[in-house]
């Protein structure tokens, strides 16, 4: 969608496409204010396509400034995340009392709920993909930390969602419906990691990141009797990759993995010494908590605590 040319007076003109430009972003995003300084010829278009849930636009446009109010916040019902990808041009993006400002390869996250602003001082192209903020499962308190923060395709995962965000850009019609949403859901789960990496690794994110882990070694222990408890599971049960629970026990004693057979070995080592659970079984006592296979069991048992798990009852007993 490009703005029209209108005749006349070369600032009437500029002030009719300014007006239409203004319409088409609101239109193809949230209610938004549009300015620029150009005094002739504001030429600028917008092209944009769908891909599952997500909402992929490309905007070029002489130099320019959008701005989101608090009250077009307040008063519009838009809740959506958005990420704009630098393509050409510089850009200032400042919204939470920060300001990233971003050039060619960088991109950041800013929140329709709340108000922004864009400016840029040259020619641009900007690449906007926009998507429910109910997609990622993020607490949007915390997403609150990090709008507005330049990232880079450097590297890493910042490398990854850019190339994947480029590219789907310009995938108009490439896929079908039911690819378009497999594809699409991949991207926001990279884009979910991502922000929980940066998320995890901030200073300001110490008392989430507690409170966190707390929550999963809560889950565990209310979950040591189911002996397929994997990683991936307890994973899936937070709404986290595999990848970021790994990394959220990296200063624990006990890595997540290491943490559930510490506390199945230590929650059966306290009944092997229990006098009322003296008649049970061993074996029974260690498949309560998840360990079926015997062999397995004693030798891990024998690793930790010196003796068999038989040995060690008939010795703690005694004494």
């Amino acid at each position: 969608m490009s703005s029209p040319i209108a005749p006349g007076n070369p600032r009437e003109r500029v002030r009719e496409q300014l007006d239409g430009w203004q319409n088409a972003l609101s239109g193809t995003f949230f209610p938004l204010q549009v300015g620029t300084e150009v005094e002739h010829d504001f030429r600028c278009e917008v092209d944009t396509h769908h891909l599952g849930g997500i909402q992929l636009s490309v905007v070029h446009a002489r130099p320019e400034t959008i701005v989101r109010t608090e009250v077009q916040a307040r008063s519009d019902e838009s809740e959506h995340y958005c990420i704009a990808f630098q393509r050409a041009g510089i850009a200032t993006f400042t919204q939470d009392g920060r300001t990233a400002v971003l050039r060619p390869g960088q991109f950041t996250v800013y929140d329709s709920t709340r108000e922004f602003a864009a400016r840029f001082g040259s020619p641009h192209t900007t690449a906007v993909s926009m998507f429910d903020r109910s997609a990622l499962n993020l607490d949007v308190t915390q997403m609150a930390r990090v709008t507005a923060t330049a990232m880079s395709d450097g590297d890493g995962l910042g490398k990854l969602v850019s190339a994947m965000l480029l590219h789907l850009v310009d995938s108009r019609g490439e896929f079908s419906d039911v690819v378009a949403r497999k594809v699409s859901s991949t991207l926001l789960d990279l884009v979910e990691t991502l922000y929980r990496e940066i998320l995890l690794d901030s200073s300001d994110s110490e008392c989430a990141q507690r409170s966190f882990i707390i929550r999963v070694k809560t889950f565990i222990e209310d979950n040591l009797r189911e002996s397929h408890l994997s990683v991936g599971d307890i994973a899936a049960a937070h709404f986290v990759s595999v990848r970021y629970l790994y990394k959220a026990f990296e200063n624990e004693k006990f890595g997540v993995a290491q943490y559930v057979r510490h506390r199945r070995l230590e929650r059966i080592r306290q009944q092997l010494v229990d006098p009322l659970m003296a008649r049970r079984p061993v074996g029974e006592i260690a498949a309560t908590h998840g360990m079926i296979n015997e062999a397995h069991f004693s030798r891990i048992f024998r690793e930790k605590y010196g003796a068999s798990p038989s040995e060690y009852r008939r010795l703690y007993i005694s004494t």
